[in-house]
């Protein structure tokens, strides 16, 4: 997994793979536990693991998924799970119990990974990353369309933190549907 991650003082983001994430401990109801979601990655400055909430409660989201890849991470459920040279460590203790060689080998993930701002979707784990990064379109509300010649160019509004623009080619086709009180 590979994530922006947005530092809980909102300074400027970064990008960091996500080598663990979990829910804090306790015994949350179902519909609480998004709230107590946390992912450990790498400080800002590439040295030490920092363990970082998801979600805040104002609306904030401090981890943003832009490739959620888990194919070399070990999964105990839904929440829990950790790329699997660091599933001895328990999530919540792993920043201060990491030993020396680990915290090596996360700094070497590090550096191997590729950022591309503009992705082509072209396969299914393209459209998985997309729905991650942007919460399925979780209130997303389309700012504007524009079609021209053979690209319709969408922007979505600025939402959950995050603005998304998305262009189709080839020929794409779109139908409007914004005037049909149904469909607003």
């Amino acid at each position: 997994m590979y994530a922006w991650i947005i530092p809980k003082d909102m300074s400027k983001p970064y990008l960091s793979p996500i080598f663990a994430r979990a829910i804090h401990s306790g015994d949350w109801p179902e519909n609480e536990k998004v709230w107590h979601e946390f992912c450990i990655a790498l400080d800002n400055s590439k040295s030490n693991l920092i363990e970082i909430d998801t979600y805040s409660r104002d609306g904030v989201i401090h981890v943003v998924t832009i490739d959620s890849d888990t194919s070399g991470w070990t999964p105990k459920n839904a929440y829990f799970g950790s790329m699997d040279f660091l599933n001895k460590y328990d999530p919540e203790k792993i920043c201060e119990e990491i030993s020396s060689q680990d915290l090596e080998e996360c700094i070497k993930i590090d550096k191997k990974y590729g950022y591309q701002e503009i992705i082509k979707i072209k396969a299914q784990k393209d459209i998985d990353d997309l729905m991650s990064s942007a919460l399925s379109f979780h209130d997303a509300h389309i700012e504007s369309i524009e079609a021209k010649n053979d690209e319709i160019h969408v922007i979505f509004n600025s939402y959950w933190n995050r603005k998304i623009e998305l262009w189709f080619e080839e020929k794409p086709k779109y139908e409007n549907r914004l005037e049909d009180p149904e469909y607003y």
